[in-house]
């Protein structure tokens, strides 16, 4: 699996068993879409598997980095992903998943997308949602991480907030968080991919966003990824089909 975008680098050719992949979890045992993401894992060569947060009890053979859930969804990401970042065990390099993110076919070669320019996402933001609310902290977050990334030096960045997996290096990621909750403490919502991808300079190309949300929506025939919404992936058109597509249990399945 060869690894592409750090500033048009390849960082050679990843062989089975050296590039871990990590989940960060929300707590609760009821969480099918864990289940068939860990299923998911047989369309990429990777090492270890590392649940970071909770883990719940139907997950077996995975590495776990028990972390606090005590604040709001994003400090707790937050936390979690430095977590796993500064674990000595975790590869250097790794994927770092959600949940609810899911690998449709084989991948041999790891892509780097982005949403194009943050400033454009948050103007469509704008346009979709009006005006920005006292506690809209997502959409606080972007600006914010994107301010923070113009007073570095980076005029324009990308938005890397899409939801699918993404390759991650470990030390230049907590070198970024660190000093962008430095320099700003004030962030409920900091946009840590976004922040990794332009101080990394991984650049990658755009793309639409994976997530489906809705009953009757689903994938595309060309797509490598997909997320999904909990009441999609319960009731809707595309849970069906995740569940056909992965009816075999992984070895991360009691």
């Amino acid at each position: 699996m060869s690894w592409r975008g750090w500033a048009g680098t390849t960082f050679g050719t990843s062989r089975t068993g050296e590039v871990d992949v990590v989940y960060v979890v929300r707590e609760g045992d009821d969480n099918e879409e864990l289940r068939y993401s860990l299923r998911s894992l047989r369309n990429v060569p990777h090492g270890q598997v590392w649940i970071v947060g909770y883990c719940p009890s139907f997950v077996k053979n995975v590495n776990v980095v028990p972390s606090p859930q005590h604040w709001s969804k994003y400090v707790n990401s937050t936390r979690n992903v430095l977590a796993a970042c500064k674990h000595p065990d975790v590869s250097d390099r790794f994927l770092l998943f959600n949940d609810d993110f899911f690998i449709l076919r084989r991948v041999d070669e790891w892509p780097v997308f982005h949403r194009g320019p943050v400033a454009d996402v948050v103007a469509d933001y704008y346009r979709r949602f009006g005006p920005l609310k006292w506690n809209d902290h997502y959409r606080r977050g972007m600006e914010q991480t994107a301010a923070i990334l113009e007073r570095w030096g980076f005029a324009d960045p990308l938005s890397y907030e899409l939801h699918a997996p993404m390759a991650i290096q470990k030390d230049l990621m907590v070198e970024a968080v660190m000093r962008a909750v430095e320099e700003d403490s004030s962030i409920v919502a900091l946009h840590k991919r976004t922040l990794f991808g332009n101080y990394a300079r991984v650049g990658g190309r755009a793309t639409k966003d994976h997530k489906v949300s809705g009953m009757e929506r689903t994938w595309g025939d060309n797509q490598l990824f997909v997320s999904t919404e909990d009441s999609a992936f319960r009731r809707g058109a595309v849970g069906r089909r995740l569940r056909a597509r992965f009816p075999e249990p992984s070895p991360y399945e009691r």
